[in-house]
């Protein structure tokens, strides 16, 4: 009795969905594919319809897959939760499990598909896997494979019922989806394709400030839902040394804006200033300095008067160059640097497109300057580190080039990083 109240309750939800949300909901594939640009409600269109295939299966059981459980604590738990209390049932998330119970309906599993050796141990009717094309393409192959491998439950009410598996990501390159649904698409495997401005519920600003916040190559994968290539053969493709030149000098009592980069006997450091506007330029190098403490005489001997923050590589607060008894960020403080960081490195891809949106955004503005004749080794960098086969950006030990980007790069995806809107459940799923 009190199942059948709650399935009352559930239905008397009226839920308006866009034309894309509506294709990839009613869907009959096997295994169908919501690719969608920002804020197009991927996340949210697969919850509802998890939460459909739970509510109309209540025998069997359903699986959530994220390539995190960073995501799925922050993200998934929160928005299931959002849409159980409006279907007002009684529900209980047992976080030790990574499970969600649901009074007359069983349960759903969350589990991460960074480890796919790990997806074991349990079976499922329907799979439900998010932001999948963000992995790398042998790892969300192999999770993927364990995953449908799980979708081996029958429901005793329909016995017909075909076990689904279904997914939603923002297409990020020629990657694991494009190969998948795209290239050479199998039978049973169903692309549901969504722009950005499908959906009428977002902020008026919302697509003009991702044009302003994403590098120009991106604008068409991350409004379009369109898979492009986002892994040129040059990682820094947006420079270019004759229009990011600017003539620049430092001077004496100016604050300096240091990126670090910590190796031992090779150590690297972009400079830089901020003109007014808030507009950075990289006006010196240091390149394969021994250590840390060479590194800090280095920088007090050409700047004795400035004032120096640092944005260090993160893995310098526990380590060290030099000294196992002292961390680098520990000598940098003794030198009277002021440091700025957090408390992990930023994810590389993340870094790579703070910089390439600096170099030129999605409406060709330039936000980043190199004073070209001071910094002749960073430049060299820009314009010759690539993409190898698996699209990872090139290390070479023969060099430094991977360390002074990634010297610059901790102080532009610092100090500039790229700024994703969110917003409401309720601004794209209206009840």
């Amino acid at each position: 009795m009190q199942a059948a109240k709650q399935k009352q309750a559930i239905n008397e939800n009226s839920i308006k969905l866009t034309i894309p949300q509506s294709k990839f909901f009613v869907s009959k594939a096997k295994f169908p594919l919501f690719c969608g640009g920002f804020g197009s409600g991927k996340s949210e269109t697969l919850f509802l319809k998890l939460l459909s295939t739970k509510f109309n299966h209540p025998k069997v059981d359903v699986g959530y897959f994220a390539p995190s459980y960073q995501l799925i604590r922050d993200i998934a738990w929160g928005r299931i939760q959002n849409l159980l209390d409006k279907s007002r049932v009684v529900y209980h998330l047992n976080k030790a499990d990574n499970n969600i119970y649901i009074q007359g309906y069983g349960k759903i599993i969350f589990r991460t598909l960074e480890v796919p050796e790990r997806i074991i141990g349990f079976e499922i009717f329907a799979a439900f896997l998010d932001e999948i094309d963000t992995m790398r393409v042998a790892t969300i192959t192999e999770a993927w494979n364990k995953v449908i491998a799980r979708c081996r439950q029958i429901d005793p009410d329909d016995r017909n019922a075909i076990n689904r598996v279904h997914s939603a990501t923002t297409p990020e390159g020629y990657g694991f989806c494009y190969r998948r649904w795209e290239k050479d698409p199998i039978p049973g495997y169903e692309i549901i394709k969504a722009p950005t401005a499908s959906n009428p519920h977002l902020p008026k600003d919302y697509i003009d400030s991702l044009k302003a916040s994403y590098p120009a190559n991106l604008i068409e994968a991350y409004l379009m839902g369109e898979f492009v290539n986002l892994t040129s053969k040059t990682v820094y493709s947006n420079f270019n040394r004759k229009i990011h030149h600017l003539k620049c000098e430092v001077e004496d009592t100016e604050e300096l804006y240091i990126g670090m980069d910590f190796n031992i006997n090779n150590m690297s450091a972009i400079v830089h200033k901020k003109l007014p506007g808030n507009i950075p330029v990289a006006v010196g190098e240091f390149t394969k300095i021994k250590d840390t403490p060479a590194m800090i005489d280095a920088i007090k001997f050409r700047y004795p008067n400035n004032k120096i923050t640092v944005y260090p590589d993160s893995s310098g607060k526990s380590a060290s160059t030099m000294d196992a008894n002292k961390s680098d960020f520990t000598l940098l403080r003794s030198g009277g640097f002021s440091l700025k960081y957090r408390s992990r490195n930023p994810l590389r891809r993340d870094r790579i497109m703070s910089m390439q949106s600096a170099f030129k955004n999605g409406v060709g503005e330039i936000r980043y300057f190199v004073n070209c004749d001071n910094c002749p080794e960073y430049i060299q960098a820009l314009e010759q580190q690539v993409f190898d086969s698996n699209g990872i950006p090139t290390k070479d030990p023969s060099n430094n080039i991977d360390d002074l980007n990634d010297a610059g790069g901790y102080f532009i995806h610092y100090e500039y990083p790229i700024s994703r809107h969110l917003f409401t459940v309720d601004s794209v799923i209206n009840y």
